[in-house]
């Protein structure tokens, strides 16, 4: 028996309908979701959690998914760059994969992304 993949769903709003949506959406698509809201100023206790997360060897994907005016947020965009360069440092050395990133902003562009973000892939 094969382990249905699995996607880690980062909502950057407390939105629990969009939370419920998207989450049904993953799964109707055949993977499993582990859904949280990261709102605020991230600091290293909203952080570790969420870097624990996606270094898990079974997160099979990161999405991330806000409005443009919560992407815009330098102390936001800082928290999820950190995380994401822990998740590929952690990846690299325990999978030998880096972790597939996407980001699904709503409203308008998303801002210039700091680089452990840049090669991100933008769904809509």
């Amino acid at each position: 028996m094969s382990r249905r993949p699995s996607l880690l769903l980062t909502l950057l709003e407390e939105n629990e309908p969009l939370a419920r949506s998207l989450g049904g959406e993953i799964s109707r698509l055949g993977a499993d979701c582990q859904a949280h809201f990261l709102t605020g100023i991230p600091d290293a206790q909203a952080l570790a959690p969420l870097l624990a997360e996606v270094c898990r060897p079974d997160c099979g994907a990161w999405l991330i998914a806000g409005n443009a005016a919560s992407f815009a947020r330098k102390e936001l965009l800082r928290g999820l760059a950190l995380t994401a360069l822990g998740a590929q440092q952690s990846r690299r050395e325990e999978a030998g994969r880096p972790l597939p990133i996407l980001l699904a902003p709503s409203g308008g562009e998303l801002p210039s992304l700091p680089l452990p973000l840049a090669d991100a892939d933008v769904v809509s």
